[in-house]
């Protein structure tokens, strides 16, 4: 009988630009529904990750420079409302090709842990147009410091706590 702290949940919301293909091999590798593994094969699983990571590459590849732009704003906010330690073999690359390509230089980790359960700051993120791209609660400097790459010292002087 299996053990829960065998047990593996993989979730199905997976970010990536919009083509058939990407959608189709999400649907062919089940990536796409939420699969409980029972037999740990992370391995399999990681291989299958790297393969869409690849895939997701050459599509970003044939997209035009500002298409590019709107596709790391898309991927940064899926980051910072989707932490996800599951499927780092896919996230981690993909954050270090965006890297390569000129975007999100400021994002460092693709997981931030929160260890502080009382929320203290509303972060409103805008993109350069200064359209209002997300809105999210953070319970520390640190924890936003890692978001956007900004140093606690500064961010002390441009912050207010939020009020209920």
């Amino acid at each position: 009988m299996p053990r829960f702290d065998d047990l593996v949940i993989y979730r199905p919301d997976i970010y990536h630009p919009e083509s058939e293909g990407l959608s189709l091999y999400l649907q062919q590798h089940n990536l796409d529904k939420f699969v409980v593994d029972l037999d740990r094969n992370t391995r399999l699983y990681d291989a299958t990750l790297h393969t869409f990571f690849e895939l997701v590459r050459d599509v970003l590849a044939r997209m035009t420079v500002l298409q590019q732009q709107a596709e790391s704003e898309k991927f940064f906010v899926y980051l910072i409302s989707e932490p996800r330690r599951d499927i780092g073999a896919y996230l981690d690359p993909l954050l270090k090709h965006f890297h390569l390509l000129g975007f999100l230089k400021f994002k460092k980790h693709i997981y931030n842990d929160n260890k502080q359960a009382v929320v203290r700051y509303r972060v409103i993120f805008k993109n350069k147009e200064g359209k209002i791209i997300k809105e999210k609660r953070y319970a520390s400097l640190a924890q936003l410091s890692d978001d956007i790459g900004k140093k606690m010292t500064s961010l002390h002087y441009k912050l207010f706590k939020v009020k209920y």
